[in-house]
């Protein structure tokens, strides 16, 4: 019978088809040896079996040989296959690795310790620095700003966690300092076990992007010109601060100013030395302004200011007024010709005068037109009410500006008095102004105007010389030593020859350095700089003595205190006015008494009016006081009749 094998060769590809095959080689060769021992009956019994199992052995043999001949076979193509799969794997990663070192993009990979496994040529670049560098070191110590590490490790712990993708913007920063805006695009890489086996992340410079962005919205928002915020701009600003307004019912002005003379500028010079006097007006204007407000370039030579929060509106008279004399001064152009422009300005009020944006900025254009028909040079209130008291304060500064020069300005003595035995040690100087209309005036009525147009620095001076004239004459007098209070303001303060100005003021009048104090406000101590502590250090140096007036109102404290050469703290009227009815003001002086003798300062009460007032601050140890309740303040002449009835009990005293 033809001899057939189970199967074909290509069956024994598989190990399973080879195992059928030698199971099956048994029957096989059992039926074969019945076959065969039928055709050879009657032969000798010795020939048989060897027979048998020789062709049995035979064909076990070839099928053997067959089998390793298909074995090698498959080795063989298993072999070329991995091989094949290897080359492929080696060739996709060689692809892979050439675009992360050839890609601009930063390329870096974090293990869950944050620190670095490998970075790319790129970010390498940008941070000048090499992969030997950069291996193992934590990323945020190596190149993330301190500010901006925290949110930076809440990134890697929400990726972690969560396992999912995120975009994050932060900054790098190079060896040298140079600050690079990076958006990245980061992942996490998991191990078989599901577990997180470092981050990666791909970011794009986009510092050049965003300076780009910035600078189109600059473009888009702010004048060309000057810098100043724009229509566009300022109109947003309007609408929040009138959506503040209504929440807090507060009121909001809009000034609009337009230049005098400008156009004759521009027409007779030409359009870029009219360029450069905008820009010289632009930065004048912001000098004026705090820094909450918004000025901004309407067009041309026009501007408006917004001033959200307006608490007085008497106080936009004086913003006004201080913006026309800041403009009528001259103006220096790069060519050397001087040059001169004023202004004219129109103000208007919400909720007053209108409810929108363009309610407020068309009367306010409105009142600058009114301002224009009035001489130019000068504002007006699109409210008329507004207007009338606006002209009567700038009739008072005007009144205010030739007092001095025509001497309207007189001082009145307010004794100072030792408080356990009621004699005087003292007085301080107080400045009155003989109105020629109103009579004598206040200093509330016209020290803040003086203040603020800067008048003060004059009339400082000249109530200094006057006082410690009066004070030597006295002195000479009754030979007694006078003790003469002066307040200083902040102006004053801040002139650079305050020091030698009082100097040559000691020396003329011949008045002791230790007979003049000088009294500063708690706010103008509080808000001064090193330059104000020069100046306080210089007039300690000259020998006068330095206090605090209205002590209490402001924002001092002791470690402030300690650093200031002051000789005595005044304890603000307000503090002394309702004892011994109202226990927190008498806790407030008890303090001030008891903080100042351990600084080692004298306390001085002002507004002392009663018995009571007397008795609690004697009680607690106050040194001396003034006040209403010993002699309200008065004129040289009448200080000069007690003085002398004064020096008539001494006299009989000592008879």
């Amino acid at each position: 019978m033809p001899v057939r094998f189970p199967g074909t060769i290509r069956s024994l590809r598989s190990p399973l088809a080879r195992a059928g095959l030698l199971s099956s080689l048994v029957p096989w060769g059992q039926a074969l040896g019945a076959d065969l021992s039928g055709q050879i009956q009657g032969t000798a019994d010795v020939w048989l079996w060897p027979l048998i199992l020789g062709g049995f052995l035979a064909l076990l043999f070839a099928s053997l040989g067959i089998y390793n001949r298909a074995l090698r076979r498959q080795v063989a193509q298993q072999t070329r296959a991995l091989r094949e799969a290897n080359t492929t794997l080696r060739s996709e990663r060689d692809f892979s690795q050439s675009i992360i070192q050839a890609s601009p993009a930063f390329f870096v990979a974090i293990d869950t310790r944050h620190r670095v496994r490998m970075m790319n040529p790129a970010m390498l670049r940008a941070l000048d620095r090499s992969a030997r560098e950069v291996r193992d070191r934590p990323f945020a110590d190596l190149c993330v700003p301190a500010d901006e590490q925290e949110a930076l490790h809440a990134v890697f712990q929400h990726m972690l966690r969560t396992g999912h993708p995120i975009q994050h913007e932060s900054h790098v920063v190079a060896r040298d300092g140079e600050r690079l805006l990076v958006e990245w695009h980061g992942n996490t890489v998991r191990n078989g076990q599901g577990q997180v086996e470092y981050f990666f992340a791909l970011g794009l410079d986009i510092t050049e992007r965003r300076r780009t962005q910035a600078q189109l919205e600059h473009i888009a928002h702010y004048d060309l010109l000057t810098g100043l915020p724009n229509r566009t701009l300022l109109q947003n600003r309007i609408s929040h601060a009138l959506d503040v307004a209504r929440r807090r019912d507060r009121q909001v002005a809009i000034l609009f100013l337009d230049l005098d003379r400008f156009k004759v500028v521009n027409d007779s010079l030409g359009h870029a030395y009219g360029d450069e006097l905008l820009r010289q007006v632009s930065d004048r204007l912001r000098r004026r302004l705090r820094e909450e407000d918004t000025l901004a370039r309407w067009g041309g030579d026009e501007f408006i200011v917004l001033v959200d929060e307006v608490d007085d509106p008497q106080g936009l008279s004086l913003l006004a007024e201080g913006i026309l004399a800041e403009l009528a001064e001259p103006y220096r152009l790069s060519n050397g010709q001087e040059v001169f422009v004023g202004g004219s300005i129109g103000i208007s009020l919400y909720p007053q005068d209108g409810r929108s944006a363009e309610q407020l900025i068309m009367k306010a254009d409105t009142a600058m037109y009114q301002a224009k028909d009035q001489g130019r040079s000068n504002y007006q209130f699109y409210t008329s009410a507004l207007t009338l008291a606006a002209n009567d304060r700038l009739a008072l500064e005007t009144s205010l500006r030739h007092a001095l020069e025509r001497e309207e300005f007189t001082l009145h003595y307010q004794p100072r008095v030792r408080t356990q035995d009621d004699v005087m040690i003292g007085m301080e100087a107080l400045v009155r102004w003989h109105h020629p209309d109103k009579g004598l005036t206040a200093p509330d009525a016209f020290i803040p105007m003086a203040e603020e147009t800067g008048l003060i620095t004059p009339l400082g001076l000249w109530v200094l010389r006057t006082a410690c004239r009066q004070a030597q004459t006295w002195m000479r007098l009754y030979g007694e030593p006078i003790h003469m209070a002066v307040n200083l303001s902040m102006r004053q303060l801040r002139q650079p020859d305050l020091v030698s100005q009082i100097d040559a003021i000691l020396r003329d009048t011949g008045l002791p350095a230790s007979s003049l104090e000088l009294e500063l406000t708690e706010s103008v101590l509080m808000a001064g700089d090193g330059r104000t502590l020069t100046a306080l250090a210089e007039l300690k140096a000259l020998g006068v003595r330095l206090a605090i007036d209205d002590f209490g109102t402001g924002y001092s404290s002791l470690a402030y205190l300690k650093r200031l050469p002051i000789d005595a703290l005044k304890i603000d009227r307000s503090f002394v006015s309702d004892i011994p009815h109202d226990a927190s003001d008498m806790a407030i002086a008890s303090t001030i008494i008891a903080m100042a003798r351990t600084l080692g300062l004298e306390v001085v009460a002002e507004g002392v009016e009663t018995p009571e007032q007397l008795a609690f601050l004697r009680k607690e140890g106050c040194d001396s006081y003034q006040g209403f309740g010993f002699s309200p303040p008065v004129d040289a002449q009448a200080m000069t009749l007690w003085l002398d009835g004064l020096a008539r009990e001494r006299s009989t005293a000592r008879a």
